[in-house]
């Protein structure tokens, strides 16, 4: 049904003369509306970025200039300078007539343009192919802890990309996906009668549900399946007492815009291996290495560097940057870490910090 809903949506935004060469904004509040636009402007081939009503009216006008956006896709009759704009309420009320739009896709363009602001703070776009996304995507059936008889939530907004990623590695595992209101971080009903079992967040969300819990509080969610934390460093104090107050299969994830999830712990890890993000992924390679560009051995911090198909060719209109993290076959990601003899990497934050 869904996936008819896609295709409708998409031969709707082909006949608003919406083409696969554009790149398309969008800027739907709705989660649910929002993951469909998504979804049907990439089966037609055209180029997804997403803008959000948070962005400051210069920040908005810098990246949709970079991104060389042509179309605004949004739920309101907002207008933005320079952009043609299609209704989303317009594409939704197109009756499906049974000449679905098939998929159009060129593997080595750009389903979607990322946009990251990078260590210097300066934004960067991170173009990802669909050939890219496809790898990232086919690679949780490897690594994610859950599997099709499993509902996934995420506490990450759709409107951003983790969330995104999330839910097409879901899809390709077969599990259900629990749409939830934006802004809720606690789902203890669902939990508790079955409807999820799976929650995906950052530490910003754990901290948000921590506080949110009486100080007596003892494993709230104590029927997940496994609640898996990105984003950021998972201190060992949050990791106790997520432990003490929401359930202890928890999994911590690492990795980074450009190269996707590489990473991810065990429970058995968590709370034993001081900082651990757990064993690389199939098909990632990493280098740790000095100043000088010189591999450390196990237990010695250096610049993680990264290797894999699902690595990003570079940041869109900046060479500078481009050249400084991807060369000589790696992605060079600017967080520090160590190898542990049994192969796990413990994060320590970042270089230049």
């Amino acid at each position: 049904q869904f996936a008819a809903m896609v295709a409708t949506a998409a031969a709707g935004l082909i006949s608003s003369d919406v083409r696969a060469t554009d790149v398309v904004a969008i800027l739907i509040e709705d989660p649910l509306e929002h993951w469909l636009a998504t979804m049907a402007v990439a089966h037609m081939g055209a180029t997804v970025f997403c803008v959000s009503k948070s962005m400051s009216g210069t920040q908005r006008e810098l990246l949709l200039s970079r991104t060389h956006c042509g179309w605004l896709l949004s739920d309101e009759r907002k207008v933005f300078s320079g952009l043609r704009q299609v209704n989303w309420s317009d594409i939704r009320n197109v009756k499906d007539n049974g000449s679905l739009a098939p998929a159009i896709v060129d593997a080595n363009k750009p389903w979607i343009y990322v946009s990251g602001s990078g260590s210097t703070g300066q934004p960067k776009i991170l173009p990802v192919t669909h050939e890219q996304q496809l790898h990232r995507a086919n690679l949780a059936r490897k690594w994610a802890p859950y599997d099709d008889t499993d509902v996934l939530v995420s506490l990450v907004s759709m409107h951003f990309y983790a969330a995104k990623q999330r839910f097409l590695e879901a899809m390709v595992i077969g599990s259900s996906t629990f749409v939830g209101e934006v802004g809720r971080v606690d789902y203890q009903p669902e939990v508790s009668d079955n409807s999820v079992n799976i929650i995906y967040g950052t530490v910003v969300h754990l901290e948000l549900l921590l506080g949110s819990l009486p100080e007596d509080e003892n494993q709230c969610l104590n029927k997940l399946k496994a609640l898996m934390i990105g984003g950021s460093t998972v201190s060992m104090n949050l990791r106790d007492k997520i432990k003490q107050k929401v359930t202890d299969n928890l999994y911590v994830l690492w990795g980074t815009n450009e190269s996707h999830t590489a990473t991810i712990t065990k429970p058995s890890e968590v709370f034993l291996t001081p900082h651990s993000v757990g064993h690389l992924f199939p098909g990632f390679s990493i280098k740790i290495v000095d100043g000088n560009g010189q591999s450390v051995p196990a237990g010695i911090d250096g610049e993680l560097r990264l290797a894999s198909p699902t690595i990003i060719h570079g940041y869109l209109g900046d060479e500078d940057a481009t050249k400084k993290a991807f060369h000589d076959q790696w992605f060079h990601t600017g967080d520090l870490g160590h190898l542990t003899t049994d192969g796990q990497l413990v994060h320590r934050g970042r270089v230049d910090e």
